[in-house]
């Protein structure tokens, strides 16, 4: 089972990684100087909620005021399915709303944008898109990434992982890809990131676009 890291991509933080192109410059001898830390955010745990354990989790968000969870479906684990539904916060359970075929997908990350939810799958090199309302398929993506791991949104485009140091923008509307990023945390490149969150620092100005490289 592959390990999952997540990340918080913080808009500084991504214009930084996108402007850095690894290059190993030096002036005259000069070293280079140290990459920026990845700042720390302050956590405290409020409490605890029950969770279906026959549930295997690959994506976790909250849409209008309600708890959604995308699951995949392990070999080893026989019972497990790959859903989409909505938790019940006070007994754990999901209310299905999309299941896959487990003998063809394996369930991965979603998103919420506008008026669609998106789904990728884990090694079909494809996603899905459904109403956000009825939940109902209204089409499917294809992309070239090898895997689909975790989906994001920026509030126009889709941000996806793939268990690399990249990460994919897509359109919203063909899904085709826009742009790449490169992450690096503390000066190294950083893989394996899952359950990406996008937050936008308000006290800090929003510039710069990822571009394909």
């Amino acid at each position: 089972m592959r390990r999952k890291y997540s990340a918080l991509l913080l808009p500084a933080f991504l214009l930084y990684l996108s402007c850095n192109n690894d290059t190993d410059v030096r002036d005259q001898g000069t070293a280079v100087a140290t990459p920026p830390a990845v700042p720390v955010i302050n956590h405290s745990v409020a409490g605890y909620l029950p969770h279906d354990t026959s549930l295997f989790t690959e994506g976790f968000l909250v849409h209008n005021g309600q708890m959604f969870e995308s699951t995949g479906s392990p070999e080893e684990y026989p019972d497990a399915e790959s859903l989409v539904g909505i938790i019940d916060p006070h007994t754990g359970k999901m209310d299905r709303k999309i299941q896959l075929d487990k003998e063809r997908y394996f369930g991965e990350g979603i998103v919420f944008l506008k008026d669609r939810l998106y789904q990728l799958t884990y090694l079909n090199r494809k996603g899905f898109i459904y109403d956000a309302a009825t939940f109902k398929k209204t089409g499917e993506f294809n992309y070239a990434n090898q895997q689909g791991w975790s989906l994001t949104k920026d509030g126009a485009r889709l941000i996806m992982s793939d268990g690399t140091v990249t990460l994919s923008y897509l359109d919203a509307v063909s899904c085709k890809p826009t742009g790449i990023l490169k992450v690096r945390m503390n000066g190294l490149p950083r893989d394996s990131l899952n359950e990406l969150e996008y937050i936008r620092d308000l006290s800090m100005p929003m510039s710069g676009t990822p571009t394909i490289s």
